[in-house]
């Protein structure tokens, strides 16, 4: 690919040759994925992962990055039905999200631009630069029309499980239900962000369908089909699709089930 937004190009260019015809495979991170999947939404075609990004949380819904390596099996296997979540600036297949994770993951670039520091030394880096910063915002937040106003950490939105290099945040969500897992994290100091990070990331913060007690006052739960988000002074903040980070005025989730097929590896 050149360019942002050209995987898709080429994605929708040979989709149209119809799924009888073509399979496509995605070589590289959950951004490059997304994008080949939005080209070829709508046509039935079938998108194989071949997991050579930075994060690949996408396949962690299946099984273990090696699974997806094994291009024999992978040429040789089934497609499965999964959904997507449609935005208003294009379609999403495992976590969109606002707040302080979305502001890590878009200052990451910034940091793989030093030497010596890629991978999860520029993600420590970002998460440093952020708790340095302001925390928290109030935003407006709509979940199937139930509106409130909440001081907010984040608000991750997710039809998948793990994002941002291994972060189970919707440890119970599938792909394949319909439904979107919606977690609204509630502003805390850092010491509680600092006790709260590790819990989060292993997917401990959710038990049997509900939040555990001892985090019921900081994060909420929600089951749901449309989700919209807005900042409550109005101005811009950064949203995150799988990776790929913005700043936009909103952000409107819509589950669209069953809209896209993956191939599974045979094995």
């Amino acid at each position: 690919t050149q360019a942002v937004g050209h995987a898709a190009e080429l994605a929708r260019r040979y989709a149209q040759a119809g799924p009888d015809k073509v399979r496509l495979y995605a070589c590289g991170g959950d951004g490059t994925l997304n994008e080949v999947l939005e080209g070829a939404f709508g046509t039935g075609v079938a998108v194989g992962c071949v997991p050579c990004g930075s994060g690949n949380d996408f396949i962690r819904n299946f099984g273990a990055r090696q699974d997806f390596l094994n291009l024999k099996d992978l040429m040789q296997g089934q497609d499965v039905a999964i959904d997507m979540i449609r935005t208003e600036f294009g379609y999403s297949a495992d976590i969109c999200s606002v707040g302080l994770d979305a502001q890590v993951a878009y200052g990451i670039p910034k940091f793989r631009r030093l030497p010596l520091c890629g991978g999860s030394m520029a993600y420590n880096l970002s998460i440093a630069q952020q708790l340095c910063g302001r925390l928290g915002r109030v935003l407006d937040i709509e979940i199937d029309g139930k509106k409130t106003r909440e001081d907010c950490l984040m608000v991750a939105v997710c039809n998948g499980t793990t994002y941002g290099g291994g972060f189970r945040a919707a440890p119970q969500a599938r792909l394949d239900d319909g439904m979107l897992d919606v977690l609204v994290v509630h502003k805390v100091g850092l010491l509680r962000i600092a006790s709260l990070l590790p819990v989060y990331k292993n997917g401990r913060h959710l038990r049997d369908g509900a939040v555990v007690p001892e985090l019921a006052d900081v994060i909420k739960y929600h089951r749901a089909r449309e989700v919209h988000v807005r900042p409550a002074d109005g101005k811009d903040f950064v949203v995150n699709v799988d990776g790929e980070c913005t700043k936009r005025p909103r952000l409107s989730a819509r589950i669209a089930p069953a809209s896209a097929k993956i191939l599974l590896p045979q094995a």
